[in-house]
């Protein structure tokens, strides 16, 4: 068994929550990121919780003095310039709003008044501009990317399976509460089933990328509502190179960058026509990438295991190493309004900045004895910024 750091750290994490997700550990030795807290029992134990439970079982943990040596980063005290919870989940209580074990997969937005979060164990939730709220999907299967189309939401769930919200499309089954039902998708070539780990494309785009575990492809909806699978990267032209890919994103559907594990790192050129073209990378490292950002065709960067961060100024074909990165912790994701202004989030609650000139670490509130890995980052034009993890959504002052 192979096991990289970002597997490494996802078992670790699955034994802090108990001998209750035992199974999924066991689970990720045998494949490279499954089995984590995506299906963890409703039972099992909750990161930060201790003896000092109240008689409900819920947990305070958010009053817990810091005791360890990033104190300095992690305050009680929510202020403008901090990052502090925000969304679906109950930052004191793990009993109210969704699960604290809710691992975050998508965040993304059409505007400041149209969020979404979705995560594990069919946890959807929206923010409309004033309050989230949550959406029930009527299942428990897994978001692995959201795709905010035209006339509607898409959900792309454990084994591809698809569920999507909005009168425009054909779908398998009646809605459930939240509006959500089952779709089947069409021209689905043999191997699709293989996991998607990551997708792509700005809201409203007909057309969505996504990667798996072998290949990139897009799906799109046809004229009568049907979600259909339409040309991409196959697996002969991704050969070894397009393997274990973890994020996906562009400025744009033309030019679109992804990474994946042991550095691998590609462009689709053309990606919005009929015959995409795929361009290798050196990205300078043999470290998981598992987020990547494009301000521009010219400007794009990645992050990854042992707090990499790799930069591509837009000629050659080797990527740059940052330098005065702040952590060594994994970072899992990364996103801008430009490049003079990105935010970087990973393991342990880290969440670093940098603004055109140099990286720094971010101060967290609210987080007390928590230390939740953090997988996702949006942002909206008007500059608010959302980052979200295992059990929580940070924005800066904590106002929805």
């Amino acid at each position: 068994m192979t096991l990289t750091a970002r597997s490494f750290a996802r078992v670790s994490l699955a034994l802090v929550v108990g001998a209750a997700t035992l199974p999924a550990w066991l689970a990720s030795c045998a494949t490279e990121g499954t089995g984590n807290l995506d299906d963890a029992p409703a039972t099992a134990a909750v990161p930060g919780r201790d003896a000092r439970a109240d008689a409900d079982g819920a947990a305070d943990a958010s009053l817990d003095e810091c005791t360890g040596d990033d104190c300095e980063f992690f305050t009680s005290e929510c202020t403008a310039d901090v990052l502090c919870p925000t969304g679906p989940f109950d930052p004191v209580d793990p009993s109210k709003g969704l699960s604290w074990l809710t691992n975050a997969r998508a965040l993304v937005g059409r505007s400041p008044s149209d969020i979404w979060f979705a995560g594990s164990l069919g946890a959807y939730s929206r923010f409309d501009g004033s309050s989230w709220s949550t959406v029930d999907a009527g299942t428990q299967t897994s978001a692995r990317a959201f795709w905010l189309a035209p006339s509607g939401e898409v959900a792309v769930t454990d084994h591809a399976q698809l569920l999507v919200r909005g009168s425009s499309f054909v779908t398998t089954s009646a809605p459930s509460p939240g509006g959500f039902a089952s779709a089947a998708l069409k021209n689905a070539p043999a191997g699709f089933g293989a996991r998607v780990s990551a997708g792509f494309a700005p809201a409203g785009s007909s057309s969505f990328w996504l990667a798996t575990e072998t290949t990139l492809f897009r799906l799109g909806a046809t004229p009568e509502g049907e979600i259909e699978v339409r040309a991409g990267i196959d697996a002969a032209r991704c050969s070894s190179h397009c393997k274990e890919l973890r994020s996906i994103h562009g400025s744009s559907m033309k030019t679109i960058f992804a990474v994946g594990e042991r550095g691998a790192t590609v462009r689709i050129d053309d990606a919005d026509s009929d015959s995409p073209k795929l361009r290798l990378f050196d990205s300078g490292t043999m470290q998981g990438l598992w987020g990547v950002f494009a301000a521009s065709e010219s400007e794009v960067w990645s992050v990854g295991g042992l707090g990499t961060v790799r930069r591509y100024a837009g000629e050659g074909s080797v990527w740059q190493a940052a330098r005065g990165v702040p952590t060594k912790e994994h970072l899992n994701a990364i996103w801008g309004t430009s490049s003079k202004d990105l935010w970087a989030a990973g393991q342990n609650g880290v969440v670093i900045h940098y603004d055109g000139a140099a990286w720094s670490r971010v101060t967290i509130a609210g987080l007390g004895s928590r230390r939740p890995p953090l997988t996702a980052i949006w942002g909206a034009a008007n500059g608010k910024v959302y980052i979200a993890g295992q059990g929580i959504v940070l924005s800066l002052g904590g106002a929805p």
